[in-house]
């Protein structure tokens, strides 16, 4: 409801959302979808939970403390985030701006774990090899595919054309 208003308000030509936000229940109105991100050839993330050394699985984590970041209004039903609440109700999650941040937390021992997509992590562990070592990967969502680039009713066709043409070189 919060993310529908502000769209309202806002009224931008073009928005990047996930699947899940592209209906007219969260937006206030259809949608065109110009292009999905592509990035290292693929079209979709993944996430992983990241422990400290001694932690082998999400079963240990009870009452702990993961850092994630938290998309305004909360992750959706069925992320990967909502299910290890649900599976490990005394879990803290402790927002984060960035991934980076959680990885830091986890790594200099803040927090127990950390809820980040992988690539995040690899190029995490290719920086300090030293503190990528010391984390596992306990864990992983399903792969979930990259927030689409859709033109709102705002836009009119001159831009649309223009963005497609941009997109495409």
């Amino acid at each position: 409801e919060d993310f529908r208003r502000e769209v309202a308000a806002q009224r931008p030509d073009f928005i990047v959302v996930p699947d899940w936000a592209a209906t007219p229940a969260c937006v206030g109105s259809a949608l065109v979808p110009l292009a999905r991100p592509i990035r290292g050839g693929e079209s979709f993330g993944r996430k992983a939970l990241i422990a400290r050394a001694g932690i082998r699985s999400l079963a240990e984590l009870r009452n702990a403390s993961i850092a994630a970041t938290v998309p305004p209004g909360g992750s959706p039903p069925g992320s990967g985030l909502d299910r290890i609440r649900r599976e490990q109700p005394g879990v803290r999650i402790i927002q984060v701006p960035k991934e980076i941040d959680a990885l830091l937390a986890v790594a200099f021992g803040q927090v127990d774990a950390a809820y980040v997509s992988t690539r995040q992590f690899d190029m995490f562990a290719g920086v300090n090899p030293k503190l990528g070592t010391e984390l596992k990967e306990i864990g992983y969502a399903e792969a979930m595919p990259f927030p689409l680039i859709y033109a709102t009713a705002n836009a009119d066709a001159d831009e649309t054309t223009l963005l497609r043409n941009e997109i495409a070189e």
